[in-house]
């Protein structure tokens, strides 16, 4: 029996609608992706997650 791999067990998938209004905001002044991340004291990988979900409804640009 294969035993299945479970990833981003620890990852923060629910966010508050005043965080993803400060990421877009701080995404929009340009800031990196581990800035934002230090800035929202958060883990760099939960800030990529939130810039993949954003990018893909279009609420941000690349």
């Amino acid at each position: 029996m294969t035993v299945p791999h479970v990833i981003l067990i620890d990852a923060k998938f629910i966010w508050s609608q005043k965080e993803v209004e400060d990421f877009r905001a701080m995404w929009e002044c340009g800031l990196s992706l581990f800035e934002i991340a230090e800035q929202m004291n958060e883990d760099p990988d939960n800030i990529a997650l939130l810039v993949i979900d954003q990018a893909k409804k279009r609420k941000i640009g690349g």
